[in-house]
């Protein structure tokens, strides 16, 4: 038997329907898979196969997250983007408006 650790990568489009899905309709995804969902986005991101500005759109329904498994995840990501870019020029242009 063969065991691996698989990212899922979606197309543009399906990620965009998967935003508003959790902007919209949250609860109806359980909370494992909206960890999942952002923890594959940031990784791919990471890896430059997923476009930053696309899993940082994904983070939008954290404004109404209350999942302490979602939100460890959201953190450990951000927490990675921060060290990246922290000390960087592109640092302001992640702020918080």
């Amino acid at each position: 038997m063969f065991t691996g650790y698989y990212r899922v990568n979606y197309d543009d489009q399906n990620w965009n329907l998967l935003s508003q899905g959790l902007q919209t309709a949250r609860k109806s995804i359980p909370a494992l898979n909206r960890a999942q969902l952002l923890d594959d986005a940031f990784s791919l991101a990471f890896a430059h196969r997923l476009s930053l500005s696309t899993a940082l759109n994904l983070t939008r329904f954290l404004k109404d997250e209350d999942d302490v498994v979602v939100w460890m995840s959201a953190c450990k990501q951000l927490q990675h983007l921060y060290e990246l870019v922290g000390s960087t020029t592109a640092y302001p242009k992640l702020q918080v408006k």
